[in-house]
């Protein structure tokens, strides 16, 4: 969806309708929020200190949010020329609540109170902003490999390569399968690879500017300064069984940190210290 600087954390008519039809309480779901975009063109600088300083505080201070971190997207990708690209800065939220709706409610509230505040004017590029809310839909997968022994004594640095994808037609619970036993494994068998996370678009987004897919996987790993996100690539054997996902619509992107994680409890305290 593309989203103005007020909709930048509330995901616009999705959490509109989110709210209006507020469902009765869920068990407890983790979601990632993930939110990017672009400054001002000539405002970056203005546009990072507000983000870091004061933004990404007031969004993580909302009850529900468990942490927020900032990722840039990297120079080179894993998987080089994918299209569209996305834009340049990432910001990942983790959510964990038995009612989104109602934490959607409170974010526009603090932002439509001035609780949560905007630069005015916007630093944000209006016209790259998206944001998604993925749901958690299996157990974390974990890498059984060391690290190698060439990382050791290195700078590591923490990327996140988020895939976009759909099953093929009908193939649904056979992609699932083959994802969580299959292509999660032969991923984490790439040099700094640590987990990978599967989850399933939460929130419609029928009117975004980059659609998303039904399911995105994001997968953790380290990589050691300096080097290139293409050196993390697995080696992954070519099947003679072809694949339940679609291909097509297959896409995925790489980003590098550039901020610590900030846990809720952290984001409440440094909020407490702003001025009103």
């Amino acid at each position: 969806m593309k989203l103005n600087r007020r909709d930048m954390v509330v995901g616009g008519a999705a959490t509109a309708a989110l709210v209006s039809g507020a469902a009765e309480a869920q068990a407890m779901e983790t979601y990632y929020y993930v939110i990017v975009n672009n400054p001002v063109a000539g405002k970056e600088k203005e546009y990072l200190t507000w983000y870091d300083n004061r933004h990404i505080i007031d969004v993580v201070a909302v009850p529900g949010f468990v942490n927020g971190q900032r990722f840039i997207r990297n120079e080179t990708q894993m998987y080089p020329n994918v299209m569209p690209h996305l834009p340049t800065y990432l910001t990942l939220y983790t959510v964990r609540t038995n009612n989104l709706a109602a934490v959607n409610a409170d974010i526009t509230n603090r932002i439509r109170t001035g609780v949560t505040k905007f630069e005015t004017p916007s630093v944000i590029d209006n016209g790259t902003g998206v944001g998604y809310w993925y749901k958690f839909n299996a157990p974390e997968i974990k890498t059984k490999r060391p690290m190698p022994a060439e990382y050791a004594g290195k700078k590591l640095v923490t990327y996140k390569h988020m895939v976009f994808m759909n099953a093929l037609e009908g193939k649904q619970a056979e992609w699932e399968a083959w994802y969580d036993q299959t292509h999660s494994p032969d991923m984490l068998t790439g040099p700094g690879f640590l987990s990978s996370q599967r989850t399933t678009l939460a929130v419609p987004a029928p009117t975004a500017k980059i659609p998303p897919t039904r399911e995105m996987v994001m997968f953790t790993l380290v990589i050691p300064e300096g080097a290139t996100a293409q050196s993390a690539q697995p080696q992954i054997p070519r099947s003679a069984t072809p694949s339940p996902q679609d291909g097509k619509a297959t896409r995925g992107y790489t980003y590098r940190e550039i901020g610590p994680v900030i846990t809720h409890a952290a984001a409440v305290a440094k909020k407490a210290t702003f001025a009103a």
